[in-house]
């Protein structure tokens, strides 16, 4: 049984709140969640929605005295619908509007989204229609009002650039909270992209294995026949082409290959021990295979490296570790690491923040047809970082990231189509990226569809 069906223990939560003088009151009353296993960021998460079925107006999380980001995508929009990451086994705080009644935990509290009856907002303040993404999804706000934006730090957010994250309503006054791109883990059988087989694969000889400058003998060319047929065996097995998926099968062949310096078996297997893919989802070995892999020159490997030490995962988190890896795999062409470097720069992670150098990056990646970036350089201009606020290029980078089917930049769509920034107001477009992001599961959108219904 693999470690995503194998469940993790519960996850207490304990409200608190904090008294005129900003002293945090932990309450007395503890509720139990159990974590889900969430394909997107490939971690255990916590839904915000479960959080708000227990506590009434949770504002945020707290672990170890941080504050805990909702994941994003690598768009930096908020993954939909909002989570956060789990720590089972230890207390996650979360910060309340105020304290409970006595008697227990509050009950929940639907509140309509409600819109602000002024006429006369200022056009230079549109991001306030967004929520910023986290890298690890990003999550878009609900077209609420400006004072319920400002007090609630979910709010404050537009969708924002992300290194792949959910989607909220736009704050230009607030960086997203992003987290690289999650790894380019082995895909499922039934998924529409692969990663594995859009990239030239390495032969032996391209990934490093030892072989001697002497004209190969007959037994040579058997040996390195060999280790490619275990790599193909490997990926087969772990995709399900023309074979029913089985990982551990998977995990075999690509060992086989890999203990022979193969880089491609070498990123599978630190894909499949990052994901607890027929094996103990074990993080360090993970790092492990995409260190050998990585050291090969192999850029998915690079980039994912990149990834564990900018999110800390079975290494110290290091930011310039981090950076050096994306940059490698960058200077390749790799679009991802090409996004994920100029997440870093626009954040400043690692290195001064320097929105040149991250439009630089993104527009690399963009130009390839990543739509992260695309999406990414689209919020850019929407809000006006490093470059003058244009909202007609934010909708054009919208336009390229949407038609790839991306929900963030669907939903930022409907919003400029909504308010009428850098296009004319169009309520029937509106409703239609709205409806394509809703098609999606994302709430968001499907509130905001059901306000325009509302109001006519």
């Amino acid at each position: 049984m693999s470690v995503a069906n194998q469940g993790k223990p519960l996850q207490v939560i304990r409200p608190v709140y904090k008294d005129a003088s900003g002293t945090i009151i932990p309450m007395t009353k503890t509720v139990s969640i159990k974590p889900r296993f969430d394909s997107k960021s490939d971690e255990y998460i916590i839904l915000w929605n479960d959080v708000k079925m227990v506590l009434a107006n949770p504002l945020y999380a707290c672990h170890d005295n941080a504050a805990v980001p909702f994941l994003m995508d690598d768009d930096f929009e908020f993954l939909r619908p909002l989570r956060i990451l789990a720590y089972p086994g230890t207390v996650l705080d979360v910060v309340i509007e105020a304290p409970e009644i006595e008697g227990g935990l509050k009950p929940l509290r639907v509140s309509k989204p409600t819109t602000s009856n002024s006429t006369s907002a200022s056009p230079t303040i549109p991001c306030n229609d967004f929520a910023p993404s986290q890298n690890r999804g990003t999550t878009r706000g609900t077209e609420s009002s400006p004072t319920a934006a400002a007090n609630n730090p979910i709010q404050q957010a537009l969708r924002a650039p992300q290194d792949r994250g959910e989607p909220l309503e736009i704050n230009c006054s607030v960086m997203p909270q992003s987290i690289g791109r999650a790894p380019q883990l082995v895909p499922d059988s039934n998924s529409g992209r692969n990663d594995l087989y859009n990239h030239k694969q390495p032969s032996v000889e391209e990934s490093g294995h030892d072989i001697s400058e002497r004209r190969p003998s007959e037994s040579d060319e058997c040996g390195r026949k060999s280790i490619n047929d275990n790599y193909k065996k490997g990926l087969m097995y772990c995709l399900g082409k023309g074979v029913v998926q089985d990982y551990p099968r998977a995990k075999e062949y690509f060992f086989k290959a890999a203990i022979h310096g193969h880089a491609g078996a070498q990123y599978c297997l630190g894909n499949m021990y990052k994901k607890g893919q027929g094996v103990r989802q074990e993080y360090s070995k993970a790092v492990e295979w995409y260190q050998k892999s990585a050291s090969q020159g192999y850029a998915n490997a690079q980039n994912n490296l990149g990834i564990m030490y900018r999110g800390g995962y079975g290494v110290a988190q290091d930011y310039p570790e981090a950076i050096e890896w994306y940059q490698k795999a960058a200077s390749q062409g790799d679009a991802t690491a090409q996004t994920n470097l100029g997440s870093m720069y626009q954040k400043g992670y690692g290195v001064v923040q320097d929105y040149s150098k991250a439009i630089e990056w993104y527009q690399k990646a963009a130009s390839q047809g990543d739509a992260t970036a695309q999406y990414n350089l689209g919020v850019i201009y929407h809000c006006g970082y490093g470059v003058v606020q244009d909202y007609s290029k934010a909708v054009g980078w919208y336009q390229k990231a949407a038609s790839q089917g991306d929900a963030n930049a669907q939903h930022n769509l409907g919003v400029m189509y909504k308010k009428g920034y850098g296009v004319a107001q169009d309520y029937p477009k509106a409703i239609e990226w709205y409806q394509k992001t809703a098609s999606q599961g994302d709430a968001t959108a499907q509130n905001n569809l059901g306000i325009l219904y509302k109001n006519g």
